[in-house]
């Protein structure tokens, strides 16, 4: 009997020995478990907050989504005729001659997979060159009719001389009333005109450092 007894008693104390290990175990990996998933989600954090930094890098659109420049007027999305189109030609280039300053207008139906007009003017602008070389001098002019946006974009040059504001007043006050009546033609020549005005400032400054 007390052989039998010993026995069961050992038998019990292995019993309770092999649960406790099994416990243990389980609870290990648990948590390493849970551990990988703390990781996990620190590292996306971490990735989250890198790319909302305003020094984030982004990868840039390729170059072929942009248009290639066929001269001063670029009616892409088809809104002058040929003899609008040569009226508005010669009014720049005999600009272009007198002031060295550049004016290109571009009229389009997308600017897919672009989002964001002002980032594609400038892309464009950088792409085409519009500008004299170490001057920037250069104006964009993009008009998108059929999603009613606008943007004018001087070079840096020009910058001081043609505000944001400039721009703005002269899209609300000179082009986008005549295209409300669909007068595309009178509505981009009304654009360059006050362009060209708006520069006149400039081209006193640097007729007077000359």
């Amino acid at each position: 009997m007390k052989f039998c007894s010993k026995v069961m008693v050992l038998l019990f104390c292995l019993c309770v020995f092999a649960a406790s290990c099994a416990t243990e175990t389980a609870g290990g990996g648990q948590q390493i478990q849970q551990q990988g998933v703390a990781q996990t989600t620190a590292q996306a954090g971490q990735q989250s907050d890198k790319a909302a930094q305003p020094g984030a890098t982004t990868e840039r659109i390729p170059r072929k989504h942009l248009p290639k420049e066929v001269g001063w007027v670029n009616d892409f999305a088809d809104l002058l005729n040929e003899q609008q189109e040569k009226q508005l030609f010669d009014k720049i280039a005999a600009y272009e001659e007198a002031t060295s300053n550049e004016i290109a207008v571009v009229t389009l139906e997308t600017i897919e997979p672009y989002q964001d007009l002002t980032t594609y003017c400038k892309d464009l602008g950088n792409f085409w060159g519009v500008g004299k070389k170490d001057v920037d001098n250069g104006v964009l002019l993009v008009v998108l009719p059929k999603q009613r946006q606008m943007h004018i974009l001087p070079g840096l040059g020009l910058r001081e001389t043609l505000t944001t504001a400039e721009c703005q007043q002269i899209i609300d006050e000179q082009i986008a009333p005549k295209f409300k009546d669909q007068q595309y033609f009178e509505g981009i020549g009304a654009g360059v005109e006050a362009i060209q005005a708006g520069l006149k400032a400039f081209k006193a400054k640097a007729k007077g450092n000359g």
